[in-house]
């Protein structure tokens, strides 16, 4: 039975009763809690750690929505996993506040803890953030970046690629260095770029204090290209220092795979 739980990790079989603990957790992630002791065999799961929230789905394709441990660089974490929406396997590493823009640093950011940094909310948001390399390592399926804006009005989601490669994704970027990106409004994905610019290489952003992410580009094929839906459902990971979140103080989360 452990064996086939993505959530477990050891097991206690009691030896009076003959019954069977199976736990979330080992002796090395909580050494107090899961250990051998008198009258119980302890057996803990010899399976490695999976590296994303993707790669915990390919090889448990029912597996559900929550929190899971994975091993992101060297170093064991636990992460929401979103298991059930667009196609599955999203990990979740940016939670963005509408008050303030604390996401907009390259380093973690107001951790829940040392072992889970980001939660997923359950009332008001609060900006939490894996550093930039973390992100990077969990970028390995698909390379793909999913926004999810939560407005006072209406809630969507946009998807966004960076061709040269996902590693090169900076939360700090601004004023024209950040890498180019193609845009999906839609789930299967349906890229777009501008006009004299191909998939595999993607737009540049607007310059201005546009930050990371957004639907217009800048004016490099001679006219100022906008995306399909930039008008009705625009997002940027950051905007100018007077506005906060997502552009118009906007709060949302940031998912990757």
């Amino acid at each position: 039975m452990c064996a086939i739980d993505v959530h477990c990790k050891s097991v206690n079989f009691f030896l009076i009763n003959k019954s069977c603990d199976l736990n979330e957790a080992d002796r090395h992630s909580h050494p107090k809690d899961y250990r051998p002791f008198v009258g119980c065999v302890y057996m803990e799961m010899s399976t490695p750690f999976k590296k994303s929230c993707a790669e915990i789905q390919q090889v448990w394709p029912k597996a559900k929505s929550g929190y899971y441990w994975i091993k992101i660089g060297s170093k064991e974490a636990q992460v929401y996993c979103d298991m059930k929406n667009y196609g599955g396997g999203w990990t979740l590493v940016v939670t963005i506040s509408s008050t303030n823009n604390d996401h907009l640093e390259s380093a973690k950011v107001n951790c829940l803890n040392l072992e889970l940094c980001v939660p997923l909310p359950e009332k008001d948001i609060t900006a939490r953030k894996l550093q930039d390399i973390d992100i990077h390592d969990l970028l390995h399926s698909e390379g793909t970046f999913r926004v999810d804006v939560l407005g006072k009005n209406e809630n969507y989601t946009i998807f966004h690629q960076i061709p040269s490669g996902p590693e090169n994704f900076d939360s700090t970027c601004v004023q024209g260095r950040c890498p180019r990106i193609i845009i999906s409004y839609s789930f299967p994905y349906q890229w777009e770029t501008n006009d004299c610019t191909e998939i595999d290489v993607g737009y540049r952003i607007f310059a201005g204090c546009h930050r990371v992410f957004d639907g217009q580009d800048d004016r490099e094929c001679g006219h100022l290209w906008f995306s399909s839906k930039y008008h009705g459902r625009r997002t940027l990971y950051g905007y100018c220092s007077n506005s906060h979140g997502i552009y118009q103080d906007k709060s949302g989360m940031m998912f990757v795979k």
